[in-house]
């Protein structure tokens, strides 16, 4: 493998000012951009300031506010690209194919740094990411051969062999930076037994490490203030939580407790741990598990706190709404919409007898730790969203699809949205906010040229500076921002 410092690339482009128009549409002024062109591989920077478009001979630079092309730098010609991705910081991109990672700044007309020879007659590389420092490259290989730590501006390497979870599936579920001090945790597994070690930011030396008790540890996550660790092991082996002290000794181990044996007395047969998720108000942790269920652990006890349970059947309970999307017939086409059911309802189920899964598929908190979205294996089109302090859902929304991803808003506290698979579902964006009448479905479709979305679509939060929510979307020709202003009433979608 090597690292190469890069030569001047391509001068700036002449920027071409693209016209946004504004719209009052009622209660909430909305405004979007004109539709500029783009492409399947798109994404805007975590800081909110730029979007980063891969087209066939270039990357191309946006500034998020006018659209205007700031950067156009060359790339490889018609490359097959693997790995796309910002930095932390917003300061690095990252383009890479199964031989090659290419290092760009947004401010920059020329790559910073290249990184060959990815791939051997032997190993090839199965997972690539950002340390948390921004010239920091982490390369997982095949088989955890190996982890390799490459900073791009020294082009020094660090090895680190026997790396348990590699794959792009669980790879980050097996490293975790400190918060506080960026210290790298790692999972490595070598003479049949689980080590956890932890490093010194830059150098990567171990300055602590130790055996678990654990047989096959599954995943291990750092509180977001970087005082407690937790690890846990198989399901096929129990329910079993472990908490450590930043300083590496164990604090707490976490098993079968009375409160969740009395909730469901099956937990005994096996249904352990799949999922675990902190929240940013660092008052819980929630584990999600193989059965109906996710349980909250009181920090910093980690004791017992409160259970939500998900079942097959939803009855109307006080002040907990259920929104059901529909589609109607409406001009020449059909609009999605949610309406609230008045009575209970029997929850869908994968249309799939083969391969039943069970168990929690996704969980994640909002921003102030209040609310916890869920959706579970086997309701893959529902989503739950709870209030930590209470028994009872804050809404529960049913969808037409398989929901794939559920993004809070990164600033906005109690707002997310929610992307669902498949052909049906295609340029729809569900939007839920706390304060608002109901949900809100944007069919994005409706925006670009004769209605059309070509090939695979993105759909993501753009950070802004002020409390308004900004989208942006593409699909592989084009892509466009909208922004609205969040009110307490109910979002007016009606664009015209």
């Amino acid at each position: 493998m090597s690292v190469r410092m890069q030569s001047p690339g391509f001068n700036l482009q002449h920027i071409r000012h693209l016209r946004l128009w504004h719209l009052n549409s009622g209660i909430s002024k909305m405004r979007k951009s004109q539709i500029v062109q783009s492409s399947s591989q798109s994404l805007p920077s975590p800081d909110g300031a730029y979007i980063a478009i891969i087209l066939p001979s270039s990357l191309c630079i946006r500034e998020t506010g006018s659209l205007n092309i700031t950067q156009e730098i060359s790339i490889p010609s018609e490359i097959s690209v693997l790995w796309f991705l910002w930095s932390p910081s917003s300061s690095r991109i990252l383009v890479g194919t199964k031989e090659t990672l290419y290092i760009f700044s947004p401010t920059n007309s020329q790559a910073l740094a290249r990184i060959e020879n990815l791939t051997s007659s032997s190993i090839k590389a199965s997972f690539v990411t950002f340390s948390i420092d921004d010239d920091e490259i982490l390369i997982f290989y095949d088989l955890g051969f190996k982890l390799s730590i490459i900073n791009i501006i020294t082009s020094e390497s660090v090895d680190i062999a026997f790396i348990k979870l590699f794959s792009p599936a669980t790879a980050t579920k097996g490293f975790s930076f400190r918060p506080g001090t960026g210290n790298l945790t790692l999972l490595t597994r070598t003479g049949g037994k689980d080590i956890i070690s932890l490093h010194s930011r830059g150098t990567q030396d171990v300055f602590r490490s130790w055996y678990p008790e654990t047989i096959d540890t599954q995943g291990l996550s750092w509180s977001g203030d970087g005082k407690w660790l937790a690890i846990f092991e198989s399901a096929s082996l129990g329910f079993k939580l472990l908490i450590y002290t930043a300083g590496g000794n164990l604090y707490k181990k976490c098993q079968i407790s009375a409160e969740i044996l009395d909730l469901d007395p099956l937990i005994e047969l096996g249904l352990g741990i799949k999922l675990i998720e902190w929240t940013p108000s660092r008052k819980y942790i929630a584990i999600g598990d193989y059965s109906d269920r996710v349980t909250l652990l009181q920090m910093p006890q980690f004791t017992y706190f409160m259970s939500f349970s998900h079942k097959n059947i939803l009855k109307i309970v006080g002040s907990c709404p259920i929104w059901q999307e529909q589609t109607n017939l409406q001009g020449s086409g059909f609009k999605s919409e949610f309406t609230q059911t008045v009575k209970g309802i029997y929850l869908p189920t994968p249309s799939s007898v083969n391969n039943v899964k069970t168990g929690v598929s996704l969980m994640s908190f909002d921003k102030s730790g209040s609310l916890l979205t869920v959706k579970m294996e086997n309701h893959p089109t529902t989503i739950w969203i709870w209030d930590v302090m209470k028994p009872v859902p804050r809404a529960i929304l049913v969808l037409h699809a398989t929901v794939s991803k559920i993004l809070w808003h990164p600033k906005i506290d109690k707002q997310f949205m929610a992307l669902c698979e498949g052909e049906s579902a295609q340029g729809l964006v569900y939007i839920w906010n706390n304060s608002w009448l109901s949900p809100k479905i944007i069919d994005f479709a409706s925006y670009f040229p004769d209605g059309r979305l070509i090939e695979k679509t993105i759909s993501r939060w753009v950070h802004t500076k002020d409390l308004n929510s900004c989208l942006f979307f593409s699909d592989a020709q084009n892509c466009l921002l909208l922004w609205f202003q969040n009110t307490s009433e109910s979002l007016n979608l009606c664009l015209e």
